[in-house]
């Protein structure tokens, strides 16, 4: 959701694009790694069946979410700032 609104806005808020490219790509990281957590982990699947390296890849992917989303919020800042300086 955050890539379309990000992208949406891109478009609309005609300010330097390289901001909302930066953010547009730290979330679509962020979404790529939870899409591939979710296939780590399918529904129906039981504890009991979870290796650990697959545990140990999970726990990376989550990192690699976390580090983007922590990125992707500082790009909206100033993102923020941009348009502040506009209004």
């Amino acid at each position: 959701m955050a890539v379309l609104f990000l992208q949406e806005s891109k478009l609309r808020i005609e300010i330097e694009e390289r901001l909302f490219n930066h953010a547009i790509n730290y979330y679509q990281n962020a979404a790529n790694s939870l899409s591939q957590l979710i296939k780590l982990f399918p529904l129906g699947g039981t504890a009991n069946e979870i290796s650990e390296e697959q545990k140990n890849d999970a726990v990376n992917l989550l990192k690699i979410a976390y580090r983007n989303e922590t990125d992707g919020l500082s790009s909206i800042s100033n993102i923020l700032d941009a348009i502040y300086k506009i209004w």
